[in-house]
């Protein structure tokens, strides 16, 4: 979908603060969910979740999350996850990426995130505190995830990836 049409269906079917485009959404921006219902019984089940437009102090940072069912064979091969991955910087453009996992509860461990790939257009800097709340995008710095097992030269940044 190119990137007007799916501005244009946020604004239609997403939004709900009006008046209507072409005004700012609200200082929290705004947040839209795409999903099928069948999460935990479709294999191919996908959610993703778009924020954006925040810019008071406190709101979630702009992101788009997606949540693939992790049963899904792709995550079996780093090489399709990639392609997964490369999809998603053609279609966003972001400066940074990653896929992760979280640790179970009550499991050991020095982080609860735990990086699969990642990927940065260029080396993360710390940004001020405020206007934002951390001085690197969530998950980033990835100090506790362990050295990657492989880093290479990717879409003009580094890719890392662990096992």
């Amino acid at each position: 979908m190119p990137r007007a049409e799916l501005a244009g269906l946020i604004e239609r079917r997403g939004r709900f603060d009006p008046p209507r485009f072409p005004a700012p959404v609200s200082p929290q921006g705004y947040h839209t969910l795409y999903r099928n219902d069948l999460m935990g019984f479709d294999p191919s089940h996908l959610s993703i979740t778009v924020s954006a437009g925040a810019y008071e102090y406190g709101a979630n940072e702009n992101h788009v999350w997606v949540w693939p069912n992790t049963d899904h064979p792709l995550w079996r091969d780093p090489e399709c996850g990639i392609q997964v991955l490369d999809a998603m910087v053609q279609t966003w453009e972001p400066e940074w990426a990653i896929t992760y996992g979280s640790a179970s509860e009550g499991e050991e461990t020095k982080s609860r995130v735990r990086p699969w790939l990642a990927w940065t257009a260029k080396p993360l800097e710390p940004r001020p505190k405020p206007p934002y709340l951390r001085p690197y995008p969530y998950p980033f710095p990835l100090d506790d995830a362990g050295p990657a097992a492989e880093a290479r030269p990717w879409r003009g940044g580094e890719l890392r990836i662990w096992p």
